[in-house]
């Protein structure tokens, strides 16, 4: 007989440590796993709209499933992010479609209890025949839709990121190698005022608006681990023009965030220390960099399409991957 479990003692437990060979899914990509868990509630934002309800279903004593969820006035989701159903490795095909169906049924319902009602699910890269979650989502006629991503493989390092650069990139990224200073922060060097820096300078470029100190010891911790590295590129005189960080989950480094000046924008200040970080993430043993969503033209602002084109420009590939959504009864 499966059960929900939603107590503070499961969300404790499951907060100290998943096992990543059980629970493959639960941490397979940083912006949908501990990463993100750990930093979303810290963006005083989405923390004042959205209330945690991770949890697990079980069999007795014994865990079949994990899912990381909030609750807000639009419905079910993960801080706004599809949740993601984490299955523990080796379950039989019909327990596997018995813990998905309990958890897809208890995520609807608790969407039930939202004015939105809409309930969001990750599902599949498209590439893929649709599995056991995207089929039990189909079951329930749950719309999909596809977010894309940008992706480089860097597992051959610098040469072939360098080769599959959009060509008119190559010469800015080396303008970019050859006129910033870069630094680092990372477990080698855990210099905290190269993160106050960035703190500073990410309120600047985005008009006066400061992260809590919570978010930035998110980052710290992440860098420190030796999963995550924020770099930092100066100009000749000293002044901070760029901010990347990205972080790691199993073998997916991911681009968390990019500020760059500007007043500056005559200067090609984002290609070299993105091209860097990915040269760098392939070094800490990533196999594929992932630059976050491309937005559709039309889809969103001309700022986010333009983003999308930049992104475009390094992507070897595009990955599209399904977001089922369904609204309870």
């Amino acid at each position: 007989m499966l059960s929900i479990s939603d107590t503070a003692q499961t969300l404790e437990a499951i907060t100290a440590g998943v096992d990543p060979e059980l629970f493959p899914m639960w941490n397979a990509h940083p912006l949908f796993g501990d990463f993100s868990r750990r930093l979303l509630p810290c963006v005083e934002k989405l923390a004042d709209r959205h209330a945690v309800n991770t949890f697990a279903v079980m069999r007795g004593d014994d865990i079949h499933l994990l899912a990381a969820c909030t609750a807000s006035d639009e419905g079910a989701s993960n801080y706004g992010l599809p949740i993601v159903l984490a299955p523990r490795h080796g379950l039989g095909g019909k327990q596997l479609k018995q813990a998905i169906a309990q958890a897809i049924e208890h995520i609807v319902a608790l969407a039930g209890q939202t004015k939105g009602r809409k309930t969001l699910i990750m599902g599949a890269p498209t590439g893929q025949e649709p599995g056991a979650i995207d089929n039990a989502c189909i079951g329930r006629l749950a719309a999909p839709t596809v977010r894309i991503h940008g992706i480089v493989d860097v597992a051959d390092g610098e040469p072939a990121i360098h080769r599959n650069l959009r060509k008119s990139f190559r010469s800015l990224v080396n303008w970019g190698r050859d006129h910033l200073d870069m630094r680092y922060l990372n477990a080698n060097n855990p210099d905290r005022d190269l993160l106050n820096d960035y703190a500073e300078f990410h309120a600047h470029i985005s008009g006066g608006h400061a992260h809590s100190p919570a978010y930035w010891d998110v980052i710290w911790d992440e860098a420190l681990s030796g999963r995550g590295e924020l770099s930092l590129g100066y100009l000749q005189d000293g002044t901070l023009a760029s901010g990347t960080f990205s972080t790691q989950a199993a073998t997916t480094a991911y681009y968390t965030s990019g500020v760059y000046d500007r007043e500056k924008f005559d200067l090609p200040l984002g290609h070299f220390p993105l091209f860097d970080a990915m040269v760098r993430a392939a070094q800490r043993g990533a196999g594929r960099f992932d630059l976050g969503e491309i937005v559709p033209l039309g889809a969103a602002s001309s700022k986010e399409a333009q983003i999308g084109f930049f992104k475009k420009g390094f992507a070897e590939r595009c990955e599209l991957t399904l977001t089922w959504t369904m609204t309870a009864p």
